[in-house]
């Protein structure tokens, strides 16, 4: 890729010259004709400055193309290193910090054992995000819940998750004013009765849990709002509220924390969030993909598979 059409990536990204001038450390008049250079070049106007920036119809065509440029770039320097040196490379991967917790540790101990020398970068975003790092060349691979089936994209289908509802036993008791031993679920009136403790909004997650409490036309008051299922889990067990939490986080959080957390917690099946999450790990169609990657993506399945078994 040419330093002009690089150049205007960066302008993209930045969404403005100033912006991106900075990023780059040349001056804003620099980047000011070099992408005159370049409207030239393809005959046409390829952002707008004011009101806002924003790109034309030719510029939205060429970044989309620059963008798959730079992945198969990365993917040839991906394949040649692999010819050259068959055990280093380079993996950047995400993946959110709480399913990491559960996933990563077996599989990435017995990939260092094959790969010594690969260097594996992680992200911990949200899937929202992992989709545009994807499409911008960032990530090599993602590990999402209920990713999107972009064209871009290649979807490879892990499992599937159901969701729970995790209280402590003092707290259901003390809010509903019954014995846990003869709550067989949690209803809608029961929820109302208690704080919730739930995802940040971004979370695909949190969208569920959303469409599910507008279902039953309740609109919770008194909210917590916090990222990691560890943490919701941990307030659940000191009897702040309740907490949604998804299958893999109920088996890998809850249970070997059970024996020493303040106070016993429950866990109550949420049959009407109906869709279930749905785990994938998601690549680029034009991306190259080394052997030891396809490792990697095998040992993630396989950890994946057995958390939630």
């Amino acid at each position: 890729m040419k330093t002009a059409e690089k150049y205007y990536m960066a302008v993209v990204e930045e969404q403005g010259i100033s912006e991106a001038a900075r990023k780059l450390y040349i001056t804003q008049q620099s980047l000011s004709e070099q992408m005159q250079k370049l409207e030239q070049q393809y005959g046409g106007k390829l952002f707008l400055r004011r009101p806002r920036f924003q790109l034309t119809q030719e510029g939205e065509l060429l970044y989309r193309t620059l963008q798959k440029i730079r992945i198969l770039e990365d993917g040839l320097d991906s394949a040649m290193t692999e010819i050259r040196e068959k055990q280093k490379g380079r993996l950047n991967i995400g993946i959110h910090s709480s399913r990491a917790r559960c996933i990563l540790p077996e599989a990435i101990a017995r990939f260092r054992k094959q790969y010594p020398h690969v260097v594996l970068n992680f992200y911990n975003h949200d899937t929202s995000d992992f989709e545009k790092m994807l499409l911008n060349g960032d990530l090599d691979l993602f590990f999402g819940i209920n990713a999107r089936d972009l064209p871009e994209f290649r979807r490879l289908h892990v499992a599937s998750e159901s969701a729970f509802l995790v209280v402590s036993a003092d707290y259901l008791r003390d809010a509903l004013e019954r014995d846990p031993a003869d709550i067989g679920e949690v209803a809608r009136e029961d929820l109302q009765k208690m704080t919730l403790i739930l995802n940040q909004q971004a979370s695909n997650f949190r969208k569920r849990v959303d469409e599910y409490l507008e279902g039953l036309s309740f609109s919770p008051e008194q909210i917590i709002s916090v990222d990691g299922y560890s943490l919701q889990m941990e307030l659940a067990s000191h009897q702040v509220g309740a907490c949604f939490c998804p299958q893999q986080m109920l088996r890998n959080i809850l249970l070997p924390r059970a024996s020493r957390i303040a106070g016993r917690l429950l866990s109550f099946p949420v049959p009407e969030i109906t869709d279930p999450n749905e785990l994938f790990l998601v690549t680029h169609r034009q991306a190259y993909v080394s052997e030891y990657m396809r490792v990697f993506m095998n040992l993630i399945v396989e950890e994946c598979r057995r958390t939630l078994a």
